[in-house]
């Protein structure tokens, strides 16, 4: 389970990520990993936590675009 979210973490960005965790994805690919280790019904993922936002580079970082007001 800790190997299935650590390669997430190193592949995807932070929001692909919280994405796939909210969809359900993440512990889908849980779950096919678990089935050959013992029987299971469900997997999921019932709560998450972000302990520090990561760090980008400001190049990475987009800011809204200002509105071009036309003069009269």
């Amino acid at each position: 389970m800790d190997k299935t979210i650590h390669e997430k973490l190193d592949a995807l960005s932070l929001d692909q990520f919280v994405q796939e965790m909210v969809l359900g994805k993440i512990a889908s690919d849980i779950y096919n990993q678990s089935k050959e280790v013992a029987p299971l019904r469900h997997v999921g993922i019932r709560k998450s936590k972000l302990l520090s936002a990561p760090q980008t580079p400001k190049a990475q970082v987009q800011e809204a675009p200002t509105p071009i007001q036309a003069e009269a």
